[in-house]
């Protein structure tokens, strides 16, 4: 019994070692480029300022002005008047209802 695992324990280890030297290490490789980097700037820029293929809506660059239903003043006397009440309650006054 002590030999066949001893003999199993041997070829696992063999399998690991063959397996461990499967692949080489060739080090880091240099980035090799037909372009200069002047074309490749000039190639970046192109693509920069054209359209995405794959945006969603490519046709449409500008962004439509939101329009408010509300005047701003209305909305900056609200805000106020919510700050005034938030202002009262945080110092135990009673809020009309």
């Amino acid at each position: 019994m002590k030999t066949s695992k001893i003999i199993a324990a041997a070829a696992v280890s063999l399998l690991a070692a063959i397996g461990a030297q499967a692949e080489t290490y060739e080090g880091v490789q240099a980035p090799v480029s037909a372009n200069s980097r002047s074309e490749v700037r000039a190639k970046a820029v192109v693509v920069a300022h054209s359209d995405a293929p794959y945006a969603e809506s490519v046709p449409s660059r500008v962004i439509a002005t939101p329009v408010g239903l509300v005047a701003r003043g209305t909305v900056r006397n609200d805000a106020a008047a919510v700050r005034v009440q938030a202002h009262a309650a945080a110092h135990g006054q009673q809020l009309p209802l």
